[in-house]
């Protein structure tokens, strides 16, 4: 997994580039030093995390965001199955809730078994889900682009495979038969759905009957390593 805060500065860098903005003009826009900005991006210190969010935002990507690696005393529970009633079994305390990480094949799996797609890890989210909720690690270049809605390779989605999906979202889908799926942005257009690449270089898919909305996804984010 590259690791967030690499992935951060590359994001940075990138969007200063797109924007034309020096080191200058954006310590001036987030109110911080232009000796601050540099010793970031050139990876000697750390901002914290209200800082890199604050960052991202400014540079228009509102929809990513880093997260702290946080260590908590958990509920466990198994991923299989469901109470009856209240909160997911596999949900931790309020404010956050714990949710796998999962292979990809899960995502194109009807019942995907923690036992058999989790690969050791899991991460905490605000994010309530009213099922059983995943995360899945982003690979390949398909979802990154130079300009606007971005989700770099590395990156842990949290997807939500009872979450209704809506024109514009990002959705993981799959065909019957087909052993992984696929991460895309929904679209509408003329009553036709397409799954589009945010990488503009990659090809729009048109919806064929036998694909399935497999999950919404509900959050993205990059994870610094450490307590």
């Amino acid at each position: 997994m590259v690791r967030g805060m690499e992935t951060w500065i590359e994001i940075v860098k990138l969007k200063m580039r797109e924007r034309r903005l020096t080191q200058e003009q954006l310590a001036e826009r987030i109110g911080c030093s232009q000796g601050a900005v540099n010793h970031w991006l050139s990876g000697r210190r750390r901002p914290d995390l209200d800082t890199m969010n604050g960052v991202l935002k400014e540079l228009g990507e509102d929809s990513l965001e880093v997260v702290q690696l946080l260590r908590v005393n958990e509920q466990r529970g198994r991923y299989d199955s469901l109470q009856a009633a209240g909160a997911s079994e596999w949900a931790i305390s309020e404010p956050a809730y714990r949710y796998p990480v999962l292979e990809w094949a899960a995502a194109a799996d009807d019942q995907p078994s923690i036992a058999r797609y989790c690969i050791g890890r899991s991460h905490v989210s605000d994010y309530h889900a009213t099922g059983p909720a995943f995360w899945l690690q982003v690979q390949g270049e398909s979802m990154s682009a130079a300009h606007g809605r971005s989700v770099p390779s590395g990156s842990l989605i949290l997807v939500d495979p009872l979450a209704q999906a809506a024109p514009g979202q990002l959705v993981i889908a799959s065909a019957p038969l087909q052993e992984q799926a696929v991460f895309r942005e929904l679209q509408e257009e003329g009553g036709r759905r397409y799954l589009r690449a945010l990488n503009p270089t990659w090809p729009v898919l048109a919806w064929e009957s036998d694909w399935l909305i497999k999950g919404v996804v509900v959050r993205a984010m990059l994870v610094l390593e450490g307590a």
